[in-house]
């Protein structure tokens, strides 16, 4: 009996561990006046990502890595950008992934051209958290990625992480941006439950305390 309640106190805590999964906040601000906002305007940030010819990232804790390819200053200047990333179109469907040697609770990038073939996956480890396309917003839909350049910004929900970030092409059109932007989470040594959690660790609780009253009164 004393391994059965062992076993139900560990599935109940462990079920007070789990919290839904939430999608990062994501805010896009589109140019519409000259100049436009290129670069993040978020403070305390750890490092940027800028391609001058190269792959130049100032926090150091950036590795790229593609399963095709990538270019630089190819398609159309950014919003008058002198250096870029480009990603190819059609035959090519280039990719490129940014994982952070420390995980970020914010990135955020310049997106010159935010076509419907335009893919951004955000991961927490294996585990997809965010997928965003370019462009649809223009059909009506509420997306908050619009088809004007602009800096979209990336948070992660509260106990959540980005381990990285995967730019893709996947269509006809070109995929430029351009100073990838991003904030180390602090680092936690436990995640806090949510409400619900504790409402479901209290609820068992007051289960387990019946089971044992039970058996007090049974052997009394």
């Amino acid at each position: 009996m004393k391994m059965r309640i062992g076993a139900i106190v560990f599935a109940l805590l462990a079920s007070a561990a789990v919290s839904a999964h939430a999608d990062p906040t994501v805010v896009f601000t589109p140019c519409t006046t000259t100049p436009c906002q290129t670069t993040s305007n978020v403070s305390g940030l750890s490092g940027t990502v800028t391609y001058p010819g190269t792959i130049s990232d100032s926090g150091g804790d950036v590795t790229v890595s593609t399963t095709t390819s990538y270019g630089f200053n190819q398609g159309s200047s950014p919003y008058g950008e002198t250096n870029w990333l480009s990603l190819a179109t059609i035959p090519n469907d280039q990719n490129i992934t940014f994982t952070f040697t420390q995980p970020v609770d914010y990135v955020g990038f310049f997106w010159g051209s935010p076509d419907n073939s335009n893919w951004v996956s955000l991961y927490d480890g294996s585990t997809q958290i965010g997928a965003y396309v370019g462009g649809p917003s223009a059909e009506g839909d509420g997306s908050p990625i619009g088809i004007q350049a602009g800096y979209v910004d990336f948070s992660a929900s509260a106990g959540e992480e980005i381990t990285s970030i995967e730019l893709l092409n996947a269509g006809s059109f070109w995929f430029e941006t351009d100073n990838l932007s991003y904030q180390e989470a602090p680092v936690s040594s436990t995640p806090t439950p949510e409400p619900g959690s504790f409402l479901l660790l209290g609820s068992g609780l007051v289960g387990l305390a019946g089971m044992l009253r039970r058996k007090a009164v049974l052997h009394g």
